[in-house]
């Protein structure tokens, strides 16, 4: 993965606490790939 993408990913992620799951990819190549927050929020189940 490129960690590059990761932390800035992670630097959205701190600044609008977003719930959800991300994926980058170029030409069809998963380029990064990480989850924040909860799969359901009202249960608290996590990513």
């Amino acid at each position: 993965m490129n960690l590059d993408i990761i932390k800035r990913l992670n630097a959205i992620q701190d600044e609008s606490h977003f719930s959800g799951t991300v994926l980058v990819q170029q030409n069809n190549e998963a380029l990064a790939q990480t989850s924040y927050g909860f799969a359901n929020r009202s249960e608290q189940i996590e990513n």
